[in-house]
């Protein structure tokens, strides 16, 4: 069983402020830059989605140090809010750009896939530390 140490509020404010610089990040790049030429524009989406989806586990679900956090079961909950900003920022691009390819199909599958692969590296990283521990 890990041992739990009690975290600051500037550590925990820290860890939350990193999500959300992300997205913030992410809405801006979106509003301000014509998205990139296949296929980097697939790795853009699947490298964001990876990174949000292990800085939010972190914030919200579980983190070395810590343990559990406020949602301690909300890790599908966390990979399915990170697919639904791929869907928001595709529907955003689609109207925005007016993408003459049509709907970003290839874009919402990486950022699915960014999610799920973040997913899976936290919860090794997690089996890894709570064994060690």
């Amino acid at each position: 069983m890990e041992e739990e140490q009690p975290t600051s509020l500037v550590v925990e404010g820290i860890f939350w402020a990193m999500p959300i610089a992300l997205m913030v990040a992410a809405l801006v790049i979106v509003l301000t830059h014509q998205p990139p030429p296949p296929p980097l524009d697939k790795i853009q989406h699947a490298v964001g989605a990876t990174v949000l989806t292990i800085s939010l586990l972190l914030a919200a679900v579980w983190r070395p140090g810590r343990g559990d956090g406020a949602y301690p079961r909300g890790g599908i909950f966390v990979v399915g809010f990170v697919v639904l900003l791929a869907v928001a920022v595709e529907v955003f691009e689609e109207l925005h750009y007016a993408y003459i390819e049509g709907w970003g199909w290839g874009d919402l599958a990486a950022g699915a896939g960014g999610a799920t692969i973040g997913w899976g590296i936290w919860a090794v990283l997690r089996a890894l530390l709570i064994r060690r521990a």
